[in-house]
């Protein structure tokens, strides 16, 4: 309630110079009220007081306060008087005493009446003792602020004198006050309230006594020369005055230091170093340096025989150092720092060392802090087993796979490292090439060999097993573990015959393929049938094939879980084209598919050669060979290639006359002028010749030849003949040859002109159409040679449209 707060505002006054207190609070239904107690007024002074009124009511009221006692030497300002307060609210109302100069020395009981205007009829009364005293006059053998210099867990104890300075005896109450905490008490009387008190005739001089324990330096605090303030309050039983005196206790110097944390076990590896972390802290309330060693003791703590405290030191193997331990630097008060003493242990698998931490703060080494270390060697032996099986789930009777090991040393000690295979699945069988066993450093990473695995021929396709490897240590013991994963992939083999292949009468192509699976497992097949030209074609599904629904002649069949070993037929068909202008060969590609790897294909090619429209009978048959239909196809055929024929023909004739003409142009080089002999002189040689016996002429009797001298026979042939003429100068040589080689090149590109002509016209179809009504043959003279028998034509050929050759009868893949 908010009496209750004003309450508390009142007795914290009683720690201002002026005791104030207030009186226990009186209440009505409708409202209560608390008066100041103990209000003291000296002779011709005023002093002001209060009441503090509550609204209770649950609706605003007018409150009156009025005197209803009268006072001798009292006089009062501000009574009565009226406020308004609101419901639930309080207010303070202030009035005025004066006390006159001849004022008796005595206590009056004021009564005070309040009425409300929600109960008028029950005012409340309330009443305030004002006391009409003399002055008092105290004071402190101290004036102002005392300070004093402590020792830490030191009972400190205090005394200050007090006069009474007034007329008459005065009855004086002390009390102390700090915010330290500290333990502290009085060395006189105390009455019931633990207040000390003390008798003070007029011009009489008194002591308090009192003690302090002084606390133990916790952290640095208090700090040198500072400590709590504390106070002495006098209180006069004349007239309530208060009389204050300060005392400062200060600290002083101390030094001191703690380890506050510290790193008390180390595991070392064999040949390892570590670290042990110390926390150091000034405990000490001044600034200062700390002194920190190491000492080697034993387990038990205990110094060993022979060592002495020192920075760094080694013993047995191990060495043992302080680091960052420097001792010239200055902890502020609680101030910390963290060192590090740092451990090596031998090479070795086993052992342990202690070291003890000594510190103290520098300048009072009795104060000395120890803390064991203690560090162990732990020898960890592990390993890590990689492997790298690359193939080893796509093994099968073809194949086999290298699992090739990675061994790692994880452990922290040297070891020596063996690989075994604990076991594997029926079926497979393992071999391991290299070494299986090696010397492991610490970190270091070797190969243990490579297992080589084979499966036997006799497992079915996804077969799996398992192959369990482990690395052990030198001691036996299982280090690492790891299993690789072994399956048998689907070897995919199938047999291929071709059983049949022909064109019939009708023009269809029928091809029949006997398939078995000879892989090792049950395969499916997706066929496809595929042509070069856009003719009706289709494959004969066997049993269980499976094809699109609605499809008359399908084209793409599936076959599902052929057994191993199962033999079936596929066919196909196709019509070749019948209304082609030209010749021409129709390739049909039937694929076969594997379900386990569909990327890889068979492609069986047939082909079928067809004729065009203008070489095809008038009418079909279907009875067999006929004679006289085979003889009109190989007169077309002769007819569509005359013209190829009689340009080659003439392109050998004309290379034939070239090579003639050069023959007997070399020939004509080589003969002098004089060995020229008439060409006529074969003539004039026949008529030498004896005519037929029918019209000779009877001949006559032929006169003897006479001789002729050399001379007259020479002047006779000059006479006829005439002189010699005199020999030319060969021809160069080199020009014939040229004057040969243009007059060939340009006779070789004139023919092979006109049989590029005569081809092109070919290839665009202007091909000579066959002649229904064949002329009567003319006799041929006999001195014409018979013509030679000429071929058939071939038919036209087109490129296949899958480039994979014809296979032969038995096929694999």
């Amino acid at each position: 309630m908010r009496w209750f707060a004003v309450a508390c505002m009142l007795v914290l006054t009683t720690f201002s110079p002026v005791m104030v207190a207030a009186a226990a609070p009186v209440a009505t239904e409708s409202m209560e009220a608390v008066v100041e107690a103990n209000v003291v007024v000296h002779r011709a002074e005023s002093i002001e007081a209060y009441i503090t009124v509550h609204n209770t009511a649950d609706v605003d009221q007018s409150i009156e306060v009025a005197l209803a006692s009268n006072h001798t030497g009292l006089t009062f300002t501000g009574l009565p008087t009226e406020h308004e307060l609101a419901a639930n609210h309080l207010r303070q109302i202030t009035f005025t005493i004066n006390a006159s100069s001849d004022a008796p020395f005595t206590t009056h009981d004021l009564l005070l009446q309040l009425t409300g205007t929600v109960d008028p009829s029950t005012p409340l009364e309330v009443v305030m003792q004002v006391k009409v005293a003399p002055y008092s006059n105290l004071s402190f053998g101290a004036e102002g602020t005392s300070q004093f210099t402590v020792d830490e867990r030191v009972r400190t104890t205090v005394a200050v004198n007090m006069t009474n300075g007034a007329d008459i005896l005065d009855n004086v109450t002390f009390s102390l006050y700090s915010a330290s905490g500290w333990n502290w008490g009085w060395n006189m009387d105390v009455n019931a309230q633990g207040h000390a008190y003390l008798n003070l005739s007029s011009g009489e001089l008194g002591y308090i006594y009192l003690w302090v324990d002084v606390p133990a330096v916790v952290d640095g605090a208090p700090l040198e020369g500072t400590g709590p303030r504390w106070t002495v309050s006098a209180v006069s039983g004349i007239d309530n005055e208060a009389h204050i005196w300060n005392f400062d206790l200060l600290m002083n110097q101390k030094r001191n230091m703690s380890i506050d944390g510290v790193e008390e076990q180390l595991s070392l590896a064999p040949g390892e170093d570590g670290r042990a972390s110390v926390t150091v802290r000034n405990t000490g309330n001044t600034p200062g340096t700390v002194n920190l060693t190491l000492l080697a003791v034993d387990a038990n703590g205990q110094p060993i025989s022979g060592m002495s405290s020192a920075d760094r030191f080694n013993r047995s193997g191990w060495t043992v150092a302080l680091f960052g331990g420097l001792e010239h630097v200055v902890l502020a008060p609680n101030e910390s720092r963290t060192v590090e003493v740092g451990i090596q242990a031998p090479n070795e698998l086993s052992g342990d060392f202690h070291v003890q931490f000594i510190g103290f703060s520098s300048g009072a080494p009795s104060l000395a802090r120890t803390a064991m270390i203690s560090a162990t060697i732990n020898r960890v032996s592990n390993a890590s087993l990689l492997t790298d099986a690359m193939g080893c789930t796509a093994l099968n009777a073809q194949s086999m796979c290298n699992v090739t090991t990675s061994v790692t040393n994880t452990g922290n000690a040297y070891d020596t490292l063996t690989l075994r295979v604990l076991g594997v699945t029926d079926g497979f069988n393992i071999t391991v090439n290299g070494t299986d066993q090696a010397f492991f450093l610490p970190g270091q990473t070797k190969s243990l060999g490579t297992l080589h695995v084979e499966a036997r021929s006799d497992l079915l396709a996804f077969t799996e097993g398992t192959l369990s490897l482990e690395v052990i240590n030198d001691q036996g013991h299982t280090v690492s573990q790891t299993n690789v994963s072994l399956r048998i992939a689907p070897l995919i083999r199938w047999n291929l015959t071709v059983v049949e292949e022909r064109v019939d009468a009708r023009g269809q192509l029928s091809i029949a393929l006997e398939v078995r699976n000879d892989g090792n497992a049950a395969d499916g097949l997706l066929v496809q049938l595929q042509s070069s030209h856009l003719i009706e074609m289709g494959l004969i599904p066997p049993a269980d094939a499976v094809w699109e629904e609605g499809v008359a002649n399908p084209r793409s069949i599936e076959l599902d879980a052929i057994p191993l070993g199962s033999t079936f037929t596929l066919r196909a068909w196709a019509d070749l084209p019948q209304d082609q202008p030209t010749n021409g060969t129709v390739y049909l590609n039937t694929t076969l598919r594997s379900r386990y790897t569909p990327e890889d294909a068979f492609v069986h090619t047939s082909t079928g050669d067809y004729l065009g429209t203008p070489w095809q009978s008038s009418e079909e048959s279907e009875e067999g060979f006929n004679v006289g239909q085979a003889f009109a196809l190989s007169v077309a055929y002769l007819k569509a290639w005359s013209g190829v024929l009689l340009a080659l023909a003439f392109s050998v004739g004309m290379v034939a006359a070239a090579v003639r003409a050069r023959k007997r142009r070399n020939e004509e080089q080589s003969t002098l002028p004089y060995q020229k002999v008439n060409e006529s002189a074969d003539d004039w040689m026949a008529k030498f010749n004896a005519a037929p016996a029918s019209e000779a002429p009877p001949s006559a009797p032929m006169p003897e030849a006479q001789p002729m001298a050399a001379e007259a026979f020479e002047q006779a042939f000059r006479r006829q003949h005439g002189h010699t003429a005199p020999s030319q100068a060969p021809v160069n040589t080199a020009l014939v040859s040229a004057a040969q080689l243009v007059l060939e090149k340009r006779t070789d590109e004139r023919e092979l002109k006109r049989a590029d002509d005569l081809l092109s016209s070919l290839n665009r179809g202007e091909t000579a159409s066959p002649m229904m009504d064949l002329p009567p043959p003319t006799p041929a003279s006999p001195s014409s040679p018979a013509p030679a028998p000429s071929t058939p034509p071939s038919p036209t050929v087109t490129a296949a449209p899958h480039p994979t050759p014809v296979v032969d009868d038995d096929l694999d893949f």
